[in-house]
C-alpha cells in the first residue's frame, strides 16, 4: 500500500472517529457521548471485552503463521488485519447482546437501529456494485471493498444474534 493510500485510509477513520462521536451523542436518550451501564453490565461487559481480546490475539497469530510463508494470494495484509477487528468486535457485540448487557441504560434503542440498518445499507451497497461490476478481484486481489463486505457481515451476524435474543425473551415474558 502506497503513502496516499494510507494517508487516505487513516483520514477516512480519523473523520469516521469523529461522525461516531456526534451520533452517539444523537442515539443517547440524554445526547451524552458516553453510554451509561448499572454494576452488573459493566461486569458482563468486562469478561465480554476479554473475550474479544483473547480471540484477536489467536487470530493475530494464526496470520503470523500464514503471512510468515508470504502474502496469501487473494488477500492483503490490511484486509487481514481488519478482518481480525471486525471478528472481534463481532464476538463482543454478540456476547454482550445475549447477556443483555449491549444497551446503556440511556441509550435510545429506536434510534440505534436507525444508525445500525443506514451504516449496513451504506456498507452493503458498494459491495453489491463492485460485485454487479466484477471487480470484486482486481490482478489476483480482493479489492478495498472487501472491507465494506466484512462490515456488513458483522452487522448481519450482530442484528440476527439481536434478533434471536428479543424472540426468546419475548417468548419468556409469555410464559
Amino acid at each position: 500500500m502506497n503513502n496516499f493510500k494510507s494517508i487516505g485510509m487513516a483520514s477516512g477513520i480519523l473523520v469516521g472517529l469523529v461522525i461516531c462521536f456526534f451520533v452517539f451523542k444523537y442515539a443517547n436518550s440524554n445526547h451524552k457521548a458516553k453510554t451509561e451501564y448499572d454494576e452488573r453490565q459493566r461486569e458482563i461487559r468486562g469478561k465480554g471485552f476479554t473475550a474479544a481480546f483473547y480471540a484477536a490475539m489467536a487470530l493475530e497469530a494464526i496470520l503470523t503463521i500464514v503471512f510468515y510463508g508470504g502474502n496469501p494470494p487473494l488477500l492483503e495484509p490490511y484486509m487481514a488485519h481488519a478482518g481480525v477487528i471486525f471478528c472481534s468486535c463481532t464476538i463482543l457485540a454478540c456476547y454482550l447482546i445475549w447477556n443483555r448487557a449491549y444497551w446503556g441504560l440511556n441509550n435510545d434503542i429506536k434510534r440505534y437501529f436507525i444508525i445500525l440498518a443506514v451504516t449496513l445499507i451504506l456498507n452493503a451497497f458498494p459491495v453489491i456494485m463492485t460485485a454487479i461490476r466484477g471487480e470484486m478481484i482486481v490482478d489476483g486481489k480482493l479489492s478495498s471493498v472487501f472491507i465494506n463486505l466484512l462490515a456488513s457481515l458483522m452487522l448481519i451476524i450482530i442484528g440476527i444474534v439481536m434478533l434471536v435474543r428479543y424472540l426468546l425473551d419475548r417468548k419468556s415474558e409469555k410464559e
